[in-house]
This record gives structure tokens, sequence and C-alpha cells, in this order.
């Protein structure tokens, strides 16, 4: 198996771009699903769960298991909100349900169409899409590692909910990645976006004294 790096178009946020039309659509409308539900979290407004829906919607009809990735950051953030209030947030437990709710018929849908249409059936015993081992994220992943960790424990110090529902996707994604099924990978989707949401704010906060420890003049 050659680097990651070299061909794992669903982790890396560039190879969807330059590649796959379809993965970026995705993509996009994962990363508007997330910047709409952290708009909700601050200004609860119930046309945000419709287009959460809509989103979520359009993404299975795509890639049918692309939107749990959302599902996990949400759900992530919800215990997160609950345990730094000390206290369930009924009204976003509601709208979470619902969203769950929409989206399990297309999904068994999807299932039983993968399964017991003769033609998928046959497509789906042969899309092998199957995780490299560890090591190779372990590398493909390097620079992300250090600054991910210390965003990690910084997101249980603080009880940040972003960055803890970022966590929670990244956690759960590679986990998701080993599960025994034929489309391991698939669920390593733009896993880039949590990566950078938890690295980002530690390499800023790293850079700013760097530089004011080797400041000139």
């Amino acid at each position: 198996v050659s680097p990651i790096d070299l061909w794992l178009i669903d982790a890396y946020v560039f190879f969807d771009i330059a590649s796959l039309p379809h993965l970026s659509f995705v993509t996009a409308l994962i990363a508007f699903s997330i910047t709409t539900f952290l708009d909700h979290l601050q200004r609860p407004n119930w046309w945000n769960v419709v287009s959460l829906a809509i989103c979520a919607l359009v993404v299975q009809v795509i890639n049918p298991i692309a939107f749990v990735l959302v599902d996990l950051f949400m759900g992530g953030l919800f215990v997160l909100r609950c345990w730094k209030n000390r206290q369930i947030d009924w009204p976003l437990a509601l709208a979470l349900g619902l969203l769950a709710v929409i989206q399990v018929p297309l999904l068994v849908y999807s299932m039983v169409l993968l399964t017991r249409d003769p033609a998928w059936a046959v497509f789906n015993s042969q899309n092998l899409t199957l995780t490299p081992a560890p090591v190779y994220l372990l590398f493909g992943f390097a620079l992300f590692w250090p600054f991910v960790l210390v965003g990690l424990v910084k997101a249980l110090r603080q009880r940040d909910l972003f960055l803890g529902g970022a966590g929670v996707w990244a956690v759960a994604a590679i986990g998701l990645a080993y599960l025994p099924v034929a489309i391991q990978r698939r669920f390593l989707l733009a896993i880039t976006l949590p990566l950078a949401i938890l690295a980002t704010p530690v390499l800023l906060d790293f850079s700013a004294r760097l530089g004011q420890r080797f400041r000139l003049g």
C-alpha cells in the first residue's frame, strides 16, 4: 500500500475538489450543515433544522452513509452542551431526534436496495473500500496529530463545544473506519475537516508564543 496522501481521496478535501465532483458537493454540504448547526446552538431557529433535514436527504441520495459524520458532530456537541450546562437541552434533543427520524427511511431504502436488488447486490459485493492499517493513518496525518491531541485536551478542560464536537467526529470516524464492513474508508470522508478544527487553534497559539519568544528588535 502506497502512502495514503497519494490515493485516499475520501480523507483529503483537496483530492475531492480535484477529482470527484460528487464528493466535493457532499463535503460542501457537510461543512454547511456544521455551520448551520453551530448557528442553531447560538440562535435556535427551526429554519436551521429544516435546512439540516434537506442537507441530510440530499447527502443521502448521493452517499447514503456520509451524513452520519454530521450526526456524530451534532451528537458530540449535544452531549458536551448538556455536560457543560449540567442539564439536558430538551429543545435541542427534539431537533436532533427529528433529524434522526427523517434520515431513517432513505437509509433503510438504500440498505435494502444495495442488498436485495440483484445488480446493486453484485456491485456492493465488489465495492471493497477498506481502510489501510493504522500506521498509514499515523503517517498520513502525521502533521496533524501533535496539535490534534493538544486540541482534544483543551476541548475537555475548557468544555469547548466546537472543539469537542470535532473531537467526537474524528475519533468516532476512525473507529467506524475499522468496523468489519466492506466500505470502511468511506467513514474517513473529509476527516481533515475535524482534524483541522482541532489543530488550528493550537497551531495559532503555538505560533503566537513562538513569535513572542523570538521577537526581533
